[in-house]
């Protein structure tokens, strides 16, 4: 037999944002519009503003507001959900990014002189390598998510651990401006 005797000093609770849903509560009709917005898009991805989301240029005012027009003809959102899609994204633009992601293409174009395999090593190209793919699949790497899994495989300490500060400021440099882009 085995007897115990501790206090339960279970802490406070805390919400946590989870990411992806906007929240610690889903707003289901935000949900679906999500999930339509981002079907439609996936489908018309040749539309001259979606590829400009994907291409990585910088938008403005004019192709956000193509961007909603297209949405609304295909009766997909209105003002109140374009609002709320761009508050938790952050902008419009990167919540269109997020559903259509980034060109491959455009991704390694930006990060082209970080796949140099003679003058970076195999982990400095493979953790590029995963910004890609992420750029690729979410459109859209913010600075803090390279100290998370699956960047810590490859830099279990940061990224400063494999990179020269310069490179890093470059890397970083890059992802700003491919936010910039949207924003």
């Amino acid at each position: 037999m085995v007897y115990t005797n501790f206090a339960d000093e279970q802490g406070d609770g805390v919400e946590i944002e989870l990411p992806g849903t906007g929240g610690v509560l889903v707003n289901p009709e935000f949900a679906q519009f999500r999930k339509k917005a981002e079907h439609f898009l996936k489908e018309h991805l040749a539309e001259t503003v979606v590829a400009k989301v994907r291409s990585g240029a910088p938008l403005t005012d004019a192709d956000i507001a193509e961007l909603q027009r297209i949405l609304v003809a295909a009766g997909i959102g209105d003002d109140a959900t374009f609002d709320q899609a761009s508050k938790k994204a952050g902008s419009f633009g990167k919540f269109i990014r997020s559903l259509v992601g980034l060109d491959r293409s455009a991704a390694k174009a930006a990060f082209a002189e970080f796949l140099d395999d003679k003058r970076y090593s195999k982990n400095q190209i493979q953790f590029v390598t995963l910004i890609i793919d992420e750029l690729t699949e979410r459109g859209i790497v913010e600075i803090a998510r390279v100290y998370e899994a699956p960047y810590l495989a490859l830099a279990p300490e940061g990224p400063e651990m494999i990179f020269v500060e310069a490179d890093l400021d470059r890397i970083i440099d890059k992802l700003h401006q491919l936010v910039d882009a949207v924003s």
